[in-house]
């Protein structure tokens, strides 16, 4: 718990600074610039969405290499909303390496049911409270 708290994308733990409204995205974008010295922060942009101010997209790269052998590593990861919640939608890292030239890892999360099952709790509670 005492590491999740150091790495929280807070004013804590990151100066923040706004730079721009991307109207594409509908979002703020801040610079993100870690205050503290933790080599599993974060250097990069974060766009927040303009109308519930959820997290919409984080772009940037490590604050430190974690191998001699990575050159550079850059990552996006997106999120959607989906009912109340933001959930993520996808995760891309490009790392240039020394030796072995460039690996590129990329995850696609989709097929979200909690709202369906949400919906179905929701119709069970009806259900039992309309019984006697």
């Amino acid at each position: 718990e005492a590491v999740r708290r150091d790495l929280d994308l807070n004013r804590r733990n990151y100066r923040f600074t706004y730079e721009r409204y991307d109207p594409a995205a509908g979002a703020y974008v801040f610079a993100a610039e870690p205050r503290g010295s933790n080599p599993y922060m974060l250097r990069g942009e974060i766009w927040i969405n303009a109308q519930d101010f959820g997290v919409q997209r984080i772009e940037g790269e490590p604050v430190e290499r974690h191998s001699s052998f990575v050159r550079q590593t850059h990552f996006v990861h997106e999120f959607a909303r989906f009912g109340e919640f933001w959930f993520p939608v996808r995760h891309q890292s490009e790392t240039d390496l020394y030796l072995m030239g460039r690996a590129i890892l990329r995850i696609d999360y989709y097929d979200y049911h909690w709202q369906e099952k949400q919906q179905q709790a929701k119709q069970q509670q009806s259900k039992q409270e309309a019984q006697p």
